[in-house]
């Protein structure tokens, strides 16, 4: 019993260092997306039916964004800070 109740422990914490990190990106993008599209979205535009189309169309192109940014920083940037990164961590005493 002593033995399951250890297992159960450390697979409670390892699934606690998956499931926390990703619901915390996900509340936080919400968070920032439902600040920016509401902040976009006109006033008269707040009180009409069309409302979640225009959240959609915002969430599009969000997403688009997100893989434009993420492709240059891939190509150019992304390189560049990846090797950097890399010489940082190889200089750090075990």
């Amino acid at each position: 019993m002593n033995e399951t109740w250890k297992n159960l422990q450390k697979s409670f914490f390892a699934g606690l260092l998956v499931v926390v990190p990703v619901a915390a990106s996900v509340l936080i993008l919400l968070g920032i997306f439902t600040w920016v599209t509401d902040f976009m979205l006109p006033d008269f535009l707040h009180k009409q039916m069309l409302t979640p189309l225009y959240r959609i169309i915002a969430l599009v192109l969000f997403v688009a964004f997100t893989i434009l940014v993420g492709r240059v920083t891939r190509l150019v940037a992304g390189k560049r800070m990846v090797s950097a990164t890399e010489s940082l961590i190889t200089h750090v005493p075990c």
